[in-house]
């Protein structure tokens, strides 16, 4: 599903867009979710990532059952 580091920069995007490039360039190294994560939890963010996290994967497991005709219950 490919949700790894769009789905990180979508949550900066909405919610920290003034550090957007900053976390982008975390993502062209080594230990980038590490820094990330410190970076948020600096910014008593973390708790609002895991659940932005959880709700995006959720949806787009949603949809990858409905393109696939499983039906969820």
């Amino acid at each position: 599903m490919d949700l790894g580091r769009k789905l990180v920069l979508s949550f900066v995007a909405e919610e920290l867009p003034d550090h957007y490039e900053t976390i982008a360039d975390f993502f062209r190294r080594k230990g980038a979710y590490g820094l990330y994560k410190d970076f948020l939890d600096h910014r008593a963010l973390l708790e609002k990532w895991y659940g932005y996290e959880s709700r995006m994967t959720e949806a787009a497991l949603r949809a990858w059952c409905k393109e696939n005709d499983i039906e969820v219950t």
